[in-house]
């Protein structure tokens, strides 16, 4: 079984999605042990499931707001093993 993690990027960090009232996600708490920077998330969610596809959803852009398509970009740059499936909104 190859799980499909689904990641919300807002303003370049992992944020904790809540009934879809996007404009109060926040950061997750890396009290849950991992981190909301998305390049350690991502290594971290690798060393404990080994998924070989990401889901992310770029909440900025979703929301019509600027992007987080260069960070996304380096993500798949530095993860080249791995396949992203990205939601813009577009």
């Amino acid at each position: 079984m190859n799980i499909i993690p689904a990641i919300d990027i807002k303003n370049g960090k992992v944020v904790k999605a809540i009934r879809g009232d996007r404009a109060h996600y926040n950061p997750i708490n890396s009290d849950t042990g991992f981190s909301p920077d998305p390049y350690i998330f991502i290594k971290q969610m690798i060393e404990v499931y080994r998924p070989s596809i990401f889901y992310i959803a770029d909440i900025n852009s979703l929301c019509g707001e600027d992007d987080n398509i260069d960070l996304i970009r380096n993500l798949a740059d530095q993860y080249k093993n791995l396949m992203f499936w990205v939601d813009t909104g577009n």
